[in-house]
């Protein structure tokens, strides 16, 4: 059975005292806004702008953008499951925040950058670089998803808590860790690059190199745009009379979006 969004988005103009119900819960604690930000891109039944146009009826009734469900998941981390870049865009921009991390500690971000990295979900590239022009906990740590429970013992990915830039490292992403590095992760803060020495094989040389970048006077000024861009940050480069290249440097579209997570050069 397929959800006809145009005809909700009729019944939802039309209905009565929206503001009382716009918040409501089914059993699993979604709301309207987790249901509609869930939606996979993909159902032809559910078009880009229908969703678009139904989170704006929810948002003027009041609904609230961070509410949790049961798992603890908002709608922006719906939202992010369901590879959504263009409803991750909207709830940015309504005030979503990007920093809330569902019960077992995974924030969008985090869950954006294993998708790309562990799952191959090329789709989140998009998502990251978007999540990254705003306050996301860029350096937040986890033990990411829950793989399974064995009597009173819970079995994570990650033995130890790890960052996303971490987890981009490890699956030898490095289009992914360029991206996250120059975005501000900083690689003290990761768990592997702090363990990692100059003794390693010559297929992860790829990890001096980044932490060199790092450390650039060229990347220290894009760090200090950035943080006092925000969420702005594209709308005052492209206003600028800057050199295409630089634009591109600054607006990161300079760092090349991964055909394929390896660790060969």
């Amino acid at each position: 059975m397929h959800l006809d969004c145009g005809k909700v988005v009729r019944l939802l103009r039309n209905a009565d005292r929206l503001s009382d119900t716009v918040n409501s819960r089914d059993h699993w604690l979604r709301t309207a806004t987790m249901l509609v930000a869930r939606r996979p891109s993909s159902n032809c039944r559910c078009r880009s702008h229908v969703r678009r146009s139904m989170l704006d009826i929810l948002f003027e009734a009041g609904a609230q953008l961070d509410l949790a469900d049961c798992a603890g998941n908002t709608a922006l981390m719906h939202a992010v499951l369901s590879d959504s870049v263009d409803i991750v865009d909207w709830l940015l921009e309504a005030g979503a925040n990007a920093r809330l991390a569902n019960h077992i500690g995974v924030t969008p971000l985090w869950q954006s950058v294993f998708d790309i990295t562990s799952r191959r979900r090329y789709d989140q590239w998009s998502i990251i670089r978007r999540l990254l022009m705003t306050d996301c906990a860029v350096e937040h740590t986890c033990r990411g998803p829950l793989l399974f429970s064995y009597g009173t013992e819970d079995v994570y990915c990650y033995e130890e808590p790890v960052s996303a830039l971490d987890v981009a490292v490890d699956a030898g992403c490095q289009s992914t860790a360029r991206l996250l590095v120059a975005a501000g992760c900083a690689c003290s803060s990761s768990l592997i690059m702090s363990t990692t020495t100059t003794d390693h094989d010559s297929s992860m040389s790829w990890l001096d190199d980044l932490l060199a970048e790092s450390r650039t006077l060229q990347q220290l000024c894009r760090l200090v745009i950035h943080r006092c861009s925000g969420l702005r940050l594209e709308t005052v480069v492209q206003s600028l009379t800057l050199p295409a290249l630089l634009k591109s440097f600054l607006l990161l579209d300079n760092i090349p979006e991964p055909s394929q997570c390896t660790s060969q050069p």
